[in-house]
């Protein structure tokens, strides 16, 4: 009978060793990202998106005649010692490079988390046709083309001179990925600002990838690649793109976001969320690894984004605890063992 209990009690621990290790690769272990193969730019559009208010309906279309040929161009960089991100000659977050080695591709190059599709995040989409054709054939001007973030933020202004109107943007960007935005009109034009699409770094069929919704009465809306459909939310709290290990998202905590949910294009029906704009908006943001330490130091509801698949319900609550003891003892390997002992 001894050895019976004995048997049991093995067979207990090693199943739970099984799926803490399999949960520990999962969300813990730093992801080695498979070569992206894709590479072709697709056309995205807001399109026929309707609010909850009878506001009229909302079409922006952009054409890839209408993109600057030279709009990759990187005009400026923020640094810190875990990432590096680029912004464009069009004003957006064109790439956002992980620094350390762990991270690197197959290639053993630096793991870059934005794929090729738009939009980028940043990214300003305006209702007037021929206002939004010039935002993408004019280039910005920035007061800081090298920024290192040296455990302190750092504030960048880019302005965008249009005919009717002038765009500025002041972003505040932390170490910790996280930044604080304004955006200022010279005069009232509707506009949408790009949440970003999905992270294309780690796109794996078993985890979730699309866009996430925290709403205002704090239930999450996950909508997975290829369920999209045009949609508003009205007073959201977050809206996320996000692949399995990484994400981009807009959030309000406090009051809100309109935010528009619509698709990539009609053959792959992926999400893409962009917040309604105003002559004076104050955003913030959020790039990267969707690591729950990080963002719960930011702000505890802004680890809705991390889904734990499932079994959120189980996991979240082993997760904490685990979380407390690697605090503790600093060893991922320790505190598995000790929560399972």
């Amino acid at each position: 009978m001894q050895d019976t209990g004995m048997t049991k009690r093995i067979f207990i621990a090693t199943f739970i060793s099984f799926v803490f290790f399999m949960a520990y690769d999962y969300f813990i272990i730093q992801p080695q990202a498979n070569k992206q193969t894709e590479t072709t730019t697709k056309t995205t559009q807001i399109a026929n998106s309707k609010t909850n208010t009878n506001t009229s309906s909302v079409t922006t279309n952009l054409k890839e005649k209408n993109i600057d040929k030279n709009s990759d161009k990187v005009i400026a960089t923020i640094k810190s010692k875990n990432f590096e991100i680029h912004i464009d000659n069009l004003g957006r977050i064109s790439q956002y490079i992980l620094e350390k080695n762990i991270f690197n591709d197959e290639e053993g190059k630096k793991l870059q988390i934005l794929g090729n599709k738009l939009p980028r995040p940043l990214e300003i989409r305006f209702k007037n046709e021929s206002l939004n054709k010039e935002a993408f054939t004019t280039s910005v001007e920035i007061d800081k083309t090298d920024v290192e973030l040296n455990g302190k933020p750092e504030t960048i202004k880019i302005t965008q001179k249009l005919n009717k109107v002038t765009i500025e943007k002041i972003i505040t960007f932390y170490p910790d990925g996280h930044y604080k935005l304004k955006v200022n009109l010279s005069k009232n034009e509707p506009y949408f600002l790009a949440v970003g699409y999905q992270p294309q770094a780690n796109v794996n069929m078993y985890a979730f990838h699309g866009a996430l919704i925290l709403k205002s009465d704090d239930k999450l809306e996950m909508i997975d690649d290829g369920d999209g459909e045009n949609k508003t939310f009205q007073k959201a709290k977050i809206g996320a793109a996000v692949d399995q290990y990484y994400t981009t998202f807009l959030y309000d905590l406090k009051n809100g976001l309109n935010i528009y949910e619509t698709i990539d294009n009609k053959i792959d029906q992926n999400p893409v969320l962009y917040v309604e704009g105003k002559q004076n908006l104050e955003v913030g943001g959020y790039i990267g690894p969707k690591y729950v330490d990080v963002l719960r130091k930011i702000d505890p509801q802004l680890t809705a984004v991390v889904d734990y698949g499932i079994m959120t319900f189980l996991a979240k609550p082993m997760f904490s605890v685990l979380n407390l003891i690697y605090d503790i003892t600093k060893n991922w390997g320790v505190a598995i063992i000790l929560f399972v002992v």
